[in-house]
């Protein structure tokens, strides 16, 4: 079984009016939202966050700093907002920001891989992410955040590998921008997969609305179950 992660965000960014777009599709199917750290003031993810929290919903913050004190301060935040599941903040920094969120209850799902830029992009061999996901599982995280579409090389190998090899859940997160791409994150066994951006863009329906991009990925996933 694979989730749909509807992410209010575009570009990395958290866009500047969340809680409105959430109120346009809680009702939609919709069981996990999530956010970046990035795109609008501290305040307004509190506020964004008890939204969530009122629709009976998960909350999925998503650190995509590249340096260490901004990964730390991703986690800080996560920390004080009290998410669900802090995922993304770069593999290097995990062992600092399991630290930071320990006795929170707050699941962490890092990065693997060597990324770079913003939005993210993946580098490195399978055979080198495969093995970074296999330490960071043995670290004890809940699971692993793998940007698949952001890897040059045969993102559904890559999928398929790390899936296999881990024992813990695998989210697959950026640049899955059409049904037929969530059909093999689906076969590849992922336990979810996050859309934002092309959600947006009217990229999964063209010429839909936004609440047709959300039930079209809300019923291509619950049809797969």
């Amino acid at each position: 079984m694979t989730d749909f992660i509807f992410f209010l965000t575009y570009n990395d960014r958290t866009i500047p009016t969340p809680i409105r777009v959430l109120d346009d599709v809680k009702n939609l199917g919709v069981k996990n939202i999530g956010f970046k750290d990035v795109g609008i003031p501290k305040h307004r993810l509190v506020e964004l966050k008890k939204a969530i929290d009122d629709a009976g919903l998960t909350s999925y913050l998503e650190v995509v700093s590249e340096d260490r004190e901004s990964t730390l301060r991703g986690a800080r935040i996560a920390a004080e907002l009290g998410v669900d599941r802090l995922i993304g903040s770069y593999g290097q920094y995990a062992e600092d920001v399991m630290e930071i969120i320990k006795g929170t209850g707050i699941q962490f799902y890092p990065f693997v891989g060597n990324i770079s830029g913003i939005p993210s992009v993946l580098h490195g061999s399978i055979d080198e992410i495969v093995a970074e996901a296999l330490e960071k599982q043995e670290m004890g995280v809940a699971g692993i955040d793998l940007l698949a579409y952001r890897h040059k090389e045969n993102p559904e190998e890559l999928m398929e590998r790390v899936i296999d090899a881990l024992e813990i859940p695998v989210i697959v997160a950026g640049s899955v921008n059409s049904l037929d791409q969530i059909r093999r994150v689906v076969k590849a066994g992922a336990y979810a997969f996050t859309i934002g951006t092309a959600v947006f863009d009217r990229r999964i329906v063209p010429s839909g609305s936004l609440e047709d991009q959300v039930v079209a990925v809300v019923n291509e996933t619950e049809e797969r179950k």
